[in-house]
């Protein structure tokens, strides 16, 4: 049985100050919440709807609206924090989270 609530999407791109990836509902055509979590903390959401064009053909991406960025250049990460993205509803992270911080990575 399917979840009314289940997505799908990725953090794609990781940058020192920003982290960019895209999610969409696997069964509607409306825009996803994404949150951004500091150590299971919630600290910042958005809609997903920047446009990726890697994904405009592709079936329930809303034609490529479904990009997010998430700022992290004001964060104070230390090693071993860990930054994780899901789409707000739905109980399991996007592909490619949690991104721990590691020694030399985004500090």
């Amino acid at each position: 049985k399917s979840r009314i609530n289940r997505s799908k999407g990725q953090n794609g791109r990781k940058t020192k100050d920003h982290i960019y990836g895209w999610a969409a509902w696997c069964y509607r055509d409306e825009p996803v919440t994404v949150e951004l979590y500091l150590n299971d903390k919630l600290i910042n959401e958005k809609e997903a709807v920047d446009y990726r064009a890697h994904l405009k053909d592709q079936p329930k991406t809303r034609n490529g609206n479904c990009g997010y960025q998430f700022s992290i250049k004001h964060l104070e990460l230390k090693i071993g924090d860990q930054l994780r993205v899901r789409v707000k509803s739905d109980v399991i992270d996007l592909r490619n989270s949690p991104i721990e911080i590691k020694e030399g990575h985004f500090l």
